[in-house]
């Protein structure tokens, strides 16, 4: 009775959110000079950015469909982030995410993509490959989510987990990552670890790590890119 009270309550929370959204946007445009847009929060919330989910969990979090045009004008934002969102997402999806990211984006404006790597999790079926960390990846990952699976940690496993569960439907590895910013018209593509850059606005935004209860694990797993809207 309590799981079905809950799923009641985020579908209002949701429902009442998206109704709300025009007017979040609005205000946000408002009272912020420098604008910071933030894509698929989940449970994060960064002060200061204008926060957005396809299923807004509060009434804090403005509804946007990531894959879809965004109600927003040309050269709008300052900066976007998104961590561990656009693999949720076919290619496509993720593609005219992107497209849609470089229109509102002023000229000189700055992205940060953070998603799983494709190789790293690859590399965890090749023993040649083991690491430490890679070892307590995998340890890490079935001790917690794959309950039942068969003793001795096998990875293919964590690698079966990660590709299925969540509502993953698209991995890239850096260069494919790399290739789709360059597709949808960014420049000055480079790899950052989760929580550092050369600009305060983007460093020390990643909460993936916070909300999974692991930094190590967090930084093993996830690669994140910034790219320029060119001027």
């Amino acid at each position: 009775m309590h799981a079905v009270l809950r799923k009641i309550y985020y579908v209002v929370i949701a429902f009442v959110a998206r109704a709300l959204t025009p007017i979040r946007f609005r205000s946000y445009f408002r009272n912020n000079a420098v604008r910071k847009l933030q894509i698929g929060a989940g449970p994060t919330r960064t002060p200061g950015w204008l926060i957005s989910d396809i299923e807004p969990p509060s009434l804090g979090v403005g509804y946007l469909d990531a894959t879809r045009r965004y109600p927003f004008a040309d050269a709008s934002f300052d900066y976007i982030h998104s961590e561990h969102m656009i693999e949720h997402v076919p290619w496509r999806g993720g593609l005219a995410m992107l497209q849609e990211c470089h229109r509102v984006l002023k000229p000189g404006g700055r992205i940060r993509i953070a998603t799983p790597d494709l190789k790293v999790l690859l590399d965890l079926y090749y023993p040649d490959r083991e690491t430490p960390t890679s070892i307590r990846y995998i340890r890490w990952i079935t001790d917690r989510l794959i309950p039942g699976a068969p003793a001795g940690y096998n990875p293919i496993f964590v690698i079966n987990n990660a590709v299925r569960s969540w509502g993953h439907q698209f991995f890239y590895d850096g260069d494919l990552l790399m290739q789709t910013l360059r597709s949808a018209g960014f420049t000055d593509i480079v790899r950052m670890a989760p929580g550092q850059s050369d600009d305060p606005s983007l460093r020390g935004i990643e909460m993936h790590g916070v909300n999974i209860g692991d930094e190590e694990i967090n930084a093993f797993e996830t690669m994140v890119y910034e790219a320029r809207r060119a001027i």
